[in-house]
């Protein structure tokens, strides 16, 4: 398919059942059919002679511009699933694109058939997910609770197993196809670009090592007394990486309180890391993140408030049993693993949400 014109490709999108479009060098719709624009909530006129950064978010635009150029200038065809903010929330996209020639086999722009696996993914993890709804003892004194919970525990890694080869398969795939664009053309000015997308999938399979980490692995903790308020600013700073996303405005309250606690700093580290960045994922088109810390009698009160959508009701029975997940992806362990840190500080953790957004609230015994 990749080597008809652009002029032909333009007639076939609109034979396609798919999401199916033909883009110029610049990145502007030639063609799109209609199909893919009900996935964008438009027309088909509101679409063509527009370009990603006018019809998508900020962040899911650039990084859909910078994919195209990589694949025009290998001249190759790529197939790959990743996610876009699409009118406010999150959508998932299993997409085949590949370069269009002139009539003198010059690449003059992109094709693409995308099509919505939202759906698809999340019955996909309905199926995978171990919901633990039981955590009253069960059997005798003779280790049948012991037998049981190791049971659990192993199949529950079981299905974390297929999560993760699932998860993982995706932005390998994408890091292999930069990686040998970037090998070819990193004395160019499109070589940085390339690295960019290495670094954006490096990051996202690292997030998923550590929930298996923090899951699988017998919790070693060294305890040692600390300020909350430098390592809550410090933990920003690192989600952040010096800055804040577009349209969402962060509030800090009491960070100069001296509330100290006895802390494992690398698991607490992960614990906030987990809340922070669900917060900032809760508030796509902008918002405000509220941090707070307060001491109430003898503990600390650490709040996270966004102000995206919140929980449903059913969800809310489910946020800190493993595996669970509204979102289109990760492993459903980020929630989860914040309760155990937590329940492993002596401290607690607890949610609250509603239509106007969720707070997430950390209490830990002071020092």
């Amino acid at each position: 398919m990749h080597n008809l014109s652009s002029e032909v490709l333009a007639t076939l999108v609109g034979i396609s059942e798919d999401a199916a479009f033909v883009k110029d060098r610049d990145g502007r719709y030639r063609a799109i059919n209609a199909a893919g624009a009900r996935i964008l909530a438009r027309s088909v006129a509101e679409v063509v002679g527009h370009t990603d950064a006018e019809l998508f978010a900020v962040s899911s635009a650039e990084k859909m511009m910078r994919r195209d150029r990589a694949i025009m200038e290998a001249a190759t065809t790529v197939t790959y699933e990743d996610s876009a903010i699409v009118d406010g929330q999150p959508r998932w996209f299993r997409s085949t694109k590949g370069p269009t020639r002139d009539a003198d086999g010059n690449v003059d722009g992109l094709w693409g058939i995308s099509r919505d696996v939202t759906d698809e993914r999340r019955e996909r993890f309905a199926r995978e997910r171990l919901f633990v709804e039981d955590h009253e003892p069960r059997g005798d004194d003779d280790g049948t609770d012991a037998k049981l919970a190791h049971v659990e525990r192993l199949a529950s890694l079981g299905r974390l197993a297929a999560v993760v080869a699932h998860e993982i398969r995706n932005p390998l795939g994408v890091i292999r196809n930069a990686a040998a664009l970037a090998k070819k053309r990193a004395v160019t000015s499109d070589g940085p670009a390339l690295f960019d997308i290495i670094e954006e999938e490096v990051v996202r399979l690292n997030g998923l090592v550590e929930d298996l980490l923090d899951f699988a692995r017998p919790s070693a903790s060294a305890f040692s007394t600390k300020r909350i308020a430098p390592l809550v600013k410090d933990v920003l700073d690192r989600v952040l990486l010096g800055q804040t996303p577009e349209h969402v405005e962060v509030r800090l309250l009491g960070l100069d309180s001296p509330a100290s606690a006895a802390v494992d700093e690398r698991l607490f580290v992960r614990a906030l890391v987990n809340v922070l960045q669900n917060a900032f994922e809760a508030m796509p088109t902008g918002g405000v993140l509220t941090i707070e810390i307060a001491v109430h009698e003898r503990t600390a009160r650490l709040t996270i408030c966004d102000s995206g959508g919140g929980f449903t009701a059913s969800a809310r029975e489910h946020l800190f049993q493993p595996f669970f997940t509204t979102k289109a992806t990760g492993t459903g362990l980020g929630l989860y693993v914040v309760k155990r840190i937590m329940d492993d500080h002596g401290g607690e953790a607890s949610v609250a949400s509603t239509e106007q957004g969720t707070t997430v609230s950390l209490r830990l015994p002071l020092v």
